[in-house]
């Protein structure tokens, strides 16, 4: 059975925000704004709350809690939930297939009860918009440059980078880059490799894997697949909740070179940008 609506269940409010955060989880704690008793119009003075929070149609929280009282006038009641960080990977890919462009809806549900049975109460829904840029840094970085001892001897002219098909396991990003050689000998490297880091925390990288040189004055376009690896993702989102919402993205772009059958790495550019979200605006 529903009640019908009505001014008391109109006005029914639902506000979330950040709780305490561990390793495995982040807390929600949500306020229900529900009716007074007599909008339901029946012998009762009891009631429970249950919610369910969904990104995307991916639920990442679930709660419900009963012994409520009425009060004579509207009631507010608190519910603390997880959310547990491994839900993330499921979100992430449908985040980015829907253009980082994701739906964050609460739905509660105000459940009386009845000496025979329970009256289910639709309590307005709460839905938040999440849009995020998180390549805007590459693409807009414009012209960079290495140099040495105040020569520049290598310089990037632009990015393009744009998400490939997530798998369920990785979400790609493809990469490629206009590279200069300004000077007048030829530039080599056994491989170019990138890695991704955010707000610290590795979470994916790629390389080119067969090889790089640049002949004197030669202008190359690069392409490279950067992986973000989903297994990374949940201990990233816990310092992003940490940090207000906000992240710090790090690319580093390095040239390997082989000496002596040993592996080094010569640090070339870097690029950072920043992902900001309002999950619980």
């Amino acid at each position: 059975m529903r009640l019908p609506s009505g001014d008391g269940i109109e006005r029914g409010v639902v506000t979330s925000r950040w709780g305490d955060v561990s390793d495995e989880a982040s807390e929600i704690r949500t306020e229900v704004s529900v009716p007074s008793a007599n909008v339901v119009n029946r012998d009762t003075d009891t009631f429970g709350v249950e919610y369910v929070a969904e990104i995307n149609g991916v639920r990442v929280v679930e709660a419900e809690k009963s012994g409520f009282r009425f009060d004579p006038r509207t009631t507010s009641v608190s519910l603390d939930a997880e959310m547990e960080h491994d839900a993330i990977r499921g979100w992430w890919g449908t985040h980015v297939e829907n253009g980082e462009e994701s739906s964050m809806r609460v739905k509660p549900r105000l459940r009386v009860d009845l000496p025979l049975s329970d009256l289910g109460v639709r309590v307005p829904s709460r839905e938040t918009t999440v849009e995020t840029d998180a390549l805007g840094f590459l693409n807009d970085a414009g012209r960079r440059e290495r140099s040495v001892m105040g020569r520049t001897f290598l310089a990037v002219d632009g990015i393009d980078a744009e998400w490939g098909e997530p798998d369920g396991g990785t979400t790609p990003v493809h990469v490629e880059a206009r590279v200069e050689n300004p000077t007048r000998v030829p530039v080599s490297f056994s491989d170019l490799v990138c890695d991704v880091r955010m707000n610290g925390v590795d979470v994916g990288g790629g390389e080119t894997h067969d090889g790089f040189a640049l002949g004197a004055g030669e202008t190359e376009t690069v392409e490279m697949t950067v992986n973000i690896e989903d297994d990374a993702l949940p201990d990233w989102w816990r310092t992003h909740v940490e940090n207000g919402e906000e992240t710090e993205v790090v690319a580093d772009v390095y040239g390997a070179v082989g000496v002596l059958g040993r592996r080094f790495r010569v640090p070339l550019i870097s690029y950072t940008g920043a992902v900001e979200t309002d999950v619980l605006t």
